[in-house]
């Protein structure tokens, strides 16, 4: 087990324990040990220490309290790899800007499982783009601008709600992009 803290946490000084938790996402998952599970404390985690994070192993990230991920501009937040597999629970995920069209989350052959999530004013063409696996347990879609899943992965779907969605192209030569 790995605990961060954006606002209590360090890299320098932390060993990834509750009580001396590591600051930022990127520098954890590299601690990381295949199968490990990091657990955000209360906080938001942004800007590029916590964005494009690459999992090219089985991970598990869950978030205590209050978890925010905002995804920083022309960034994804996580690219998991055809050997990788990424499991979410209880995390909020929101953008710093709107009008970016990169997805939050790319699967590149992996697996990607979101649990008891929250998606709340995202503005991008997508919030999963790629192939292999992608399954969204009890989540919610909120005031998002956008498709949640494009690209050709196996897409599961098991109690979520979507609510005042709306398209991210409004351009009718791109109109076929939106999708659910």
């Amino acid at each position: 087990e790995l605990y961060v803290s954006p606002t209590r946490g360090s890299n320098g000084y932390g060993d990834g324990s509750y009580e001396s938790p590591y600051q930022t996402l990127d520098f954890t998952i590299n601690k990381a040990l295949n199968g490990n599970t990091i657990y955000l404390l209360n906080g938001t985690y942004s800007y590029s220490a916590n964005s494009n994070l690459v999992i090219n192993k089985n991970l598990t990230i869950v978030g205590l309290e209050s978890a925010v991920m905002s995804r920083d501009n022309a960034r994804n937040i996580f690219r998991i790899q055809s050997w990788g597999s990424l499991t979410i629970i209880n995390i909020t995920f929101t953008v710093l800007s709107q009008g970016y069209g990169d997805s939050l989350f790319v699967v590149n052959g992996g697996n990607l499982t979101i649990e008891n999530s929250k998606f709340e004013n995202v503005e991008s063409s997508s919030i999963i783009d790629g192939s292999g696996v992608v399954e969204v347990v009890n989540s919610s879609f909120y005031k998002n601008k956008g498709a949640i899943m494009t690209g050709s992965a196996s897409f599961y779907v098991n109690n979520i709600t979507v609510e005042s969605a709306s398209k991210y192209y409004t351009n009718q030569i791109y109109k076929n992009y939106n999708y659910l």
